[in-house]
């Protein structure tokens, strides 16, 4: 798969903007955990994060649908570059407030939210239909690799250079993601040509997109599982400073044992679902993967609770972590295989869109929810509590899904 320089120039540029996010992750998260020390806030700044995806992905799917998607996924990239780089000067000359970190969140979402639908249907225009959960296994290690660098390279950047520099490292990897998939060599073909003003044509078409996902029943469960656990999760996306300071009790650097751990595990699990992509069984596979994953979540919950030795409880969250980690690539690379193989080529991009939507439109409740209880309930118990409600979603979706649960393998399919 990797002489397909098309997927080789996908693979690298996925590589090089996740070192940078990495680096930047952690500079800050903690950043925000500092300047704003409080949950509520770190909540709101999570929630309105998402606003932007909730208003602009149903037209950018459009938008991938009729232009070209290497134009719009470079334009993307060099626009992220840029904010990016601004929020690292704003914090070098000493103006950064909290009401900066609201706009570079909005500013950043707005170019992801344009972007997304096309880089995702970027995939089936570079490589064959029985290479998707193949490929999809392959960029996770890719993209968590980089992470896995950037990680790395964070404490030793921050240490002698500073937090600005680790954010502007990842506004420029962005410039250099630009590059690589401005150069690839792909046939788009866009059988409808629109005018912004076209806007009645524009709603007609993300009503087709919305049709489809009403009346293929398999797709529109995916999108409502997709929302329950991104719910589930939110905690976990939100409060990772504060579990780091008071569960760890490591400081800042805890931010690397964790995320390390949890990048090692989709290393792994990366791995593994790229070899074995084409056997598996998609909805059981993801099914089985999630519930693990609510497990996992539950369980960083309860070590709280445990009487066992501080170093010792920190070596079991690492286990832990790492387990999560390996399960998400098991669990995604499959459905999106699917989602891929099941959409047709000319509104893969608005199904993605609404794919996305749906599924992110509880993150704004979830960091909502997460900032008003979340300084009444520790963060162990919001673990716990969401754990469990990710473990029973997974059950609801088999259950669903028990006459086709024993689907065929995706090798199997194409056979028949």
């Amino acid at each position: 798969m990797f002489k397909n320089m098309n997927f080789l120039k996908v693979t690298i540029a996925t590589v090089i903007t996740r070192i940078g996010d990495s680096i930047d992750s952690i500079a800050l998260s903690w950043l925000v955990y500092v300047l704003t020390g409080s949950k509520l806030l770190m909540g709101t700044l999570f929630a309105v994060s998402f606003i932007p995806n909730l208003l602009i992905l149903p037209f950018s799917g459009v938008i991938a649908d009729v232009v070209s998607k290497k134009k719009l996924t470079f334009m993307s990239d060099i626009f992220r570059g840029l904010s990016v780089s601004c929020l690292a000067l704003v914090y070098y000359f000493n103006l950064l407030e909290v009401w900066h970190l609201f706009l570079f969140v909005v500013i950043n979402s707005v170019f992801e939210s344009l972007a997304d639908p096309a880089r995702s249907t970027l995939l089936p225009l570079i490589v064959k239909e029985d290479e998707y959960v193949s490929a999809n296994g392959y960029l996770s290690t890719a993209s968590t690799l980089g992470n896995l660098i950037g990680i790395g390279l964070a404490g030793a950047i921050i240490g002698f250079f500073g937090i600005w520099v680790a954010i502007l490292i990842d506004g420029i990897t962005f410039f250099v993601s630009g590059v690589l998939i401005l150069s690839m060599k792909i046939k788009e073909i866009n059988n409808k040509k629109l005018q912004l003003s076209q806007i009645n044509e524009y709603l007609n078409m993300i009503k087709e997109g919305f049709k489809f996902v009403k009346n293929d029943h398999l797709i529109l469960s995916f999108v409502l599982f997709g929302a329950i656990l991104n719910f589930s999760f939110v905690p976990f996306n939100v409060l990772n400073p504060v579990y780091v300071d008071q569960v760890m009790k490591t400081g800042a650097i805890g931010m690397s044992y964790l995320g390390g751990a949890l990048l090692f595990g989709m290393l792994a699990g990366g791995i593994l679902i790229g070899n074995i992509g084409k056997k598996v069984k998609p909805i059981k596979t993801a099914v089985i993967s999630f519930a693990i994953l609510g497990l996992c979540y539950s369980l960083l919950g309860v070590i709280n609770y445990i009487s066992i030795a501080q170093s010792a409880k920190i070596v079991v969250i690492i286990i832990i972590s790492f387990f999560f980690g390996m399960m998400l690539p098991i669990a995604q690379a499959p459905i999106i295989a699917m989602i891929m193989k099941r959409i047709p080529s000319d509104i893969i991009g608005r199904v993605i869109s609404i794919f996305t939507l749906i599924s992110l439109s509880t993150n704004p409740l979830g960091g909502t929810i997460v900032g008003a209880i979340g300084d009444n309930l520790s963060v162990s118990q919001l673990f716990m509590m969401m754990g469990v409600f990710g473990i029973l979603g997974s059950f609801a979706f088999m259950i669903y899904h028990r006459n086709t649960v024993l689907e065929p393998s995706m090798t199997e399919e194409k056979t028949a």
